[in-house]
């Protein structure tokens, strides 16, 4: 393993019994979706956090937090495995941070498939925190900023109430494409918006009607919205409910 050079330490330590107290201590530090559960040695606590899915090329950072309650400078190392990489790097604390989050830069990851990103403490077997990231094979276009006027279809409905109005653009040059399905996953609907280009808005406007122009029955609905490019693609749900 390659252990690239000391970069700023990242420990926790943290009473056992008071391990509840510790998670909501994570929650305030802001740690996102990609958190896992963190152990708890003795009086040392720390969380790894990172997104669960990354474009290829992704460098991080990986974001750690910690707290320590032991009165004493701790090293700790974080490690980052997956295809072709066996990766860690020590990050030294002083015995004054008892709390700290900081940033870790790692190698790009340019192979897809799972990693592992694991926070311990030099030279112990215990892992604090650890999460898997997944590492698509190509960039990965999103439908971006979307907004909708309203979220409930009354067909017969006073005129403001008889449609839905959604609007949203992409990240990324993508191929864009929308489906509306009902509860049971059967398509009502499908709309190709074509070509766009980042930032371009998009607009669809859905009356509660299928594809004959037939009102559909009062229920639940999903609008997927989904952006492709070079084989890459993502999808994005808004609900939708149609009432009498």
């Amino acid at each position: 393993m390659n252990v690239a050079s000391p970069v700023a330490p990242i420990v926790v330590r943290v009473p056992v019994v008071v391990l509840t107290l510790l998670v909501a201590l994570g929650a305030a530090l802001g740690l996102g979706a990609g958190r896992a559960d963190a152990a708890s040695d003795d009086q040392v606590w720390g969380f790894v956090d990172v997104p669960s899915a990354v474009d290829a090329g992704w460098q991080g950072p990986l974001t750690v937090s910690w707290r320590n309650f032991s009165d004493a400078a701790q090293t700790y190392r974080v490690e980052l495995t997956g295809p072709g990489l066996d990766w860690a790097a020590d990050v030294a604390v002083p015995a004054e941070e008892t709390a700290f989050r900081r940033e870790v830069a790692v190698p790009a990851l340019t192979t897809a498939g799972t990693y592992r990103a694991e926070l311990s403490l030099a030279g112990s077997d215990e892992v604090l925190s650890f999460v898997d990231v997944r590492v698509g094979s190509a960039a990965t276009p999103h439908i971006v900023d979307v907004e909708a006027s309203t979220r409930a279809i009354a067909p017969s409905g006073l005129a403001a109430q008889r449609r839905a109005v959604t609007t949203f653009g992409v990240d990324a040059p993508a191929g864009v494409t929308g489906t509306i399905v009902d509860a049971s996953g059967a398509t009502v609907l499908t709309r190709a918006f074509g070509s766009r280009e980042a930032g371009e808005r998009m607009r669809w406007t859905w009356s509660g009607q299928d594809a004959a122009g037939r009102v559909v029955a009062a229920g639940r609905y999903t609008m997927r919205l989904v952006a492709s490019a070079a084989g890459a693609r993502s999808t994005t749900k808004v609900a939708l409910r149609v009432v009498r």
